[in-house]
């Protein structure tokens, strides 16, 4: 049987750090996601947890609008305004 757990929050921004943008997303539960958008480490994702890094990615599908990053266990979702993710 397959489930999941679905997460969604619109508390997310975009910042210049360091001459580098990155899509910053935080959850309630206090899961930061993070996105580096240009550069060398573009597509890099960390998930972090109370600032401990969980995971990082950089299997990312690049779509119109929105990129998807795939994990063993999951996969986030990001819009511009908005970010899901996914646990299986």
């Amino acid at each position: 049987m397959h489930s999941s757990a679905q997460f969604e929050t619109y508390n997310v921004q975009v910042v210049v750090y360091g001459g580098y943008t990155f899509h910053i997303a935080d959850y309630v539960d206090g899961t930061r996601i993070g996105t580096c958008l240009d550069g060398g480490d573009r597509g890099l994702q960390a998930v972090a947890y109370r600032g401990v890094t969980q995971a990082e990615s950089r299997n990312v599908q690049w779509n119109n609008g929105y990129f998807v990053h795939v994990y063993p266990a999951g996969k986030v979702t990001t819009f511009s305004n908005k970010q899901i993710a996914e646990l299986y």
